[in-house]
């Protein structure tokens, strides 16, 4: 797990690569194993401690614009994704107790 540091920048760093586009949806499973599912509305860039700028991700609906989502924390919904409910999405990438 990378720790990010407070240091986001509006827009993207052109040296920093991006996997994701705007427009696109995409799975994200935060830190507590909770999935949600969310669509793409801008590319940024974040600064790791260690100094590392890493690509990130703002997403509709945000109401944490200072906050964007690192890379490494989402994945590309597939076709079967964008139409299965909340609860076998949790199933499928999340946590599920036990």
């Amino acid at each position: 797990m990378s720790f990010l540091c407070p240091k986001s920048e509006q827009g993207s760093k052109l040296s920093v690569k991006h996997k994701f586009k705007v427009g696109d949806v995409v799975i994200f499973v935060n830190d507590f194993g909770v999935v949600w599912r969310l669509t793409i509305s801008e590319r940024t860039t974040y600064e790791l401690c260690s100094g590392e700028v890493v690509p990130a991700y703002h997403h509709e609906g945000t109401q944490t614009p200072w906050f964007p989502t690192e890379e490494t924390k989402l994945r590309k919904a597939t076709k079967a994704d964008l139409t299965t409910p909340f609860t076998e999405l949790q199933q499928r990438y999340g946590f599920t107790p036990t």
